[in-house]
């Protein structure tokens, strides 16, 4: 047997072919075709052709040249104990946790030059072993800056064959986000991305389809030009997967922020005169506020028409989509409510708020003209602060695990997270500030948890909705009484609009808000390096994860950690500690993870989950006494709120389908609180 090997490093190809000759005659075969691409170093097929050859010249039976084709073929697929296969597995591991990581290529080649010596199968090169694009990223200049376009077509099937097996509709409808943030420290640069996401598939990652990077903002008709022609055929005609698999396409809205709406609609900014789009303001202690609550709404004709021409700066190239151009654009709830509306409250709460008593801000001392000590009111003692921080650090071991990450001190409000502000609005806020601040503080602060909390629902959106809407309302106009006329800003005079979007969208605001994407912008902002070629780089360190992204799969319920030792209350089967529900984790290994609301409204304590024939049952004990922790606007028990009390003496059992969600429950002085989670709606 003569083999010759020839091996292409930059394909990692390997093409095998054999020359047989045998007895009386001559004959070859050459086993062309049989190339397989493959991670692994040179060391490795050496290793696998020598054994094959050995198996072959220790035969003493002359060989068919046909079955030492199939012979060699099946080396290709190595049995799970050979070297091959495990260095194979290894590859894929290291691969996996490198890009989950998001460990650099300068640290990855430190890795495998210590690991080769001991795994000749590794690659030397980290490209090599992340599968890194050789492809040339299609950039071109663009106002000042760079621009990366990447197809919203190529993109969303590039996204969707891997998927196919498991989709079940015929329509996408896909929703539009657009923010830019500087992504480097030290510098002024922005990155500007355009993601979209597909509604169908609610638990995937948004898709990167362009991206600019430059100073300042981008050239907006350039910027937009080819996203809208591209998106405008879509609309008309559809995206085809493959011969058999066609897709209908729909465009539902876009999520912005106040300023990324205003760029792409090329309006006044949010902070300018008639930049609000749905009335006019005046200035007030230095802010530019809102003081009219039913001012004349625009509609999609007389902003196309631009009745307002103070309002317009320029005609948008979104125009020429077939979108409603005011209801196409809802209100972000994570900047206008928790981000923005929110902290303004809390902050005057800490600071307090000017006094407008119409004197000079200016007088004379000692012949200098010096600026007046401005009159506040309304400021929390550094007493009550401290008491707050307090409630706050003493709830965090109650917080259930789905939380990401734990409200921290009042003092540091300024600082919060998105995640944590809605954590204070929704959940904690009624109880912390409970008995510390004002009847007329904590009145206003329980109109916005109120009317928030029902926004967030679907369930309670569809019975409280209009309630809703009237108390956003009635928190703008009362807001100036207990904060100060300077209080309804942009983002605090737009809670009037909030409900209208809720109605438009006809969703709860969870379902469009920019959650998703303010996450997946971090991620692209982790995974530049350096300010040398940042959209090359943003590129391929995106091709190199989305060779390996997969959808986390949908889980009805699962238990898991088995035992034995639990109250089984009469029960057969097999006994678990942990139960997923609907994306929550029930255990009874920690207390915060324990509590589950059924759909009666009891509220029960999990002491053990027992599992038979498919069926899976919820054993504990349920609080006997419920009372509203407030009654107005609305009893709080309608919202899933209650003072809760008495556990059963007996303990009892529920089947699967009677839970309803999970429940944060945590202690008030001498008494505890249920509270239901809110995003299995």
């Amino acid at each position: 047997f003569q083999w010759l090997v020839a091996q292409e490093r930059d394909l990692e190809l390997i093409e095998l072919r054999s020359d047989v000759d045998v007895e009386g005659g001559h004959s070859q075969s050459s086993l062309s075709g049989s190339e397989c691409e493959s991670e692994v170093e040179s060391q490795s097929d050496h290793y696998e052709l020598s054994r094959v050859i050995e198996s072959f010249e220790n035969d003493d039976v002359s060989v068919d040249p046909h079955s030492i084709q199939v012979h060699v073929e099946e080396q290709d697929s190595p049995c799970p104990e050979s070297p091959h296969a495990k260095g194979v597995a290894l590859n894929n591991e290291l691969k996996d946790f490198f890009i989950e990581m998001n460990v650099s290529h300068s640290v990855i080649k430190g890795i495998l030059k210590i690991f080769k010596p001991y795994h000749p199968f590794l690659p030397m090169d980290p490209r090599t072993l992340l599968g890194t694009t050789r492809d040339n990223c299609p950039i071109e200049e663009m106002g000042g800056g760079e621009f990366m376009y990447l197809g919203v077509e190529e993109r969303i099937v590039k996204f969707l064959t891997p998927r196919l097996t498991a989709i079940n509709f015929s329509c996408l409808t896909i929703s539009v986000s657009i923010d830019g943030d500087s992504p480097l420290k030290c510098t002024k640069d922005q990155l500007w991305p355009i993601s979209i996401r597909i509604e169908e598939l609610p638990r995937s990652k948004p898709i990167l389809v362009a991206a600019w990077f430059g100073r300042g903002h981008p050239p907006v008709g350039p910027y937009l030009d080819k996203f809208v022609k591209e998106l405008k055929v879509l609309l008309e005609q559809g995206i085809s997967i493959n011969p058999d698999k066609s897709f209908e396409v729909r465009l539902k809205n876009f999520i912005c922020d106040a300023p990324a709406t205003a760029m792409i609609k090329m309006t006044k900014y949010h902070s300018g005169f008639y930049g609000c789009g749905k009335c006019f303001g005046e200035k007030v202690e230095g802010c530019l506020v809102f003081l009219d609550t039913d001012a004349q709404l625009r509609t999609d004709q007389n902003f196309r028409q631009q009745l307002q021409p103070e309002h317009h700066k320029e005609k948008s190239p979104l125009l020429n989509l077939p979108i409603d151009s005011i209801a196409a654009f809802p209100l972000d709830y994570l900047h206008l409510i928790l981000i923005g509306a929110l902290k303004r409250y809390i902050d005057v709460l800490k600071d307090g708020y000017v006094v407008a008593d119409g004197q000079p801000r200016f007088e004379i001392v000692n012949g200098n003209m010096v600026k007046k000590k401005k009159k506040r009111k309304g400021k929390l003692s550094q007493n009550v602060v401290n008491a707050i921080n307090k409630a706050i650090e003493k709830l965090r071991i109650f917080c259930p695990s789905e939380f990401s990450r734990m409200c921290r001190s009042f003092t540091d409000s300024a600082i919060w997270k998105a995640t944590e502000c809605r954590q204070f609005l929704l959940y904690i806020g009624v109880l912390v500030l409970k008995g510390l601040i004002s009847k007329e503080q904590y009145n206003l602060f329980l109109k916005l948890h109120v009317a928030t909390r029902i926004v967030c629902s679907k369930s309670l959106c569809l019975k409280f909705g209009r309630i809703a809407g009237d108390l956003m309302t009635s928190f703008v106009k009362d807001s100036p009484k207990v904060c100060g006329k300077s209080f309804p800003t942009y983002c605090v005079h737009n809670l009037c609009h909030i409900y209208d979007d809720v109605q438009r969208q006809e969703q709860p605001l969870d379902c469009f808000s920019a959650f998703p994407y303010e996450s997946f912008h971090c991620t692209l902002k982790n995974l530049l390096r350096g300010r040398a070629k940042p959209l090359a780089q943003l590129y391929k360190r995106m091709q190199e994860k989305e060779d390996e992204a997969v959808d986390e799969e949908v889980v009805d319920s699962a238990v898991s950690y088995s035992h034995e030792g639990g109250p089984t209350c009469g029960l057969e089967g097999l006994q678990y500690q942990q139960l997923i529900r609907d994306s929550f984790k029930f255990s009874t290994r920690n207390v915060k993870d324990s509590y589950i609301v059924m759909k009666d409204g009891t509220v029960v304590k999990a002491l053990n989950f027992i599992k038979k024939d498919k069926k899976i049952s919820v054993v504990g004990k349920c609080f006997t006494r419920y009372q509203d922790l407030y009654s107005k606007p609305i009893k709080s028990s309608l919202l899933g709120i209650s003072v809760v009390s008495g556990f059963s003496s007996h303990i009892l059992h529920w089947s699967l389908e009677d839970i309803k969600a999970k429940a944060y429950v945590m202690p008030l002085n001498s008494r505890t609180v249920s509270v239901e989670l809110l995003h299995s709606s």
